[in-house]
């Protein structure tokens, strides 16, 4: 996979979001979950 990066957002904890080789945003998830925490993953065609 290509970069990621981790971003603190008030009241949502630690995000990392995680981009492709063609600098497209391919996941986001907590860097800690929780109980009720998603992960969510995007695809492109």
């Amino acid at each position: 996979m290509g970069d990621e990066e981790e971003e603190r957002a008030a009241g949502c904890g630690t995000m990392t979001y995680v981009w492709n080789a063609e600098n497209r945003l391919v996941e986001a998830l907590p860097t800690s979950p929780a109980s009720g925490d998603v992960m969510v993953r995007f695809a492109y065609d």
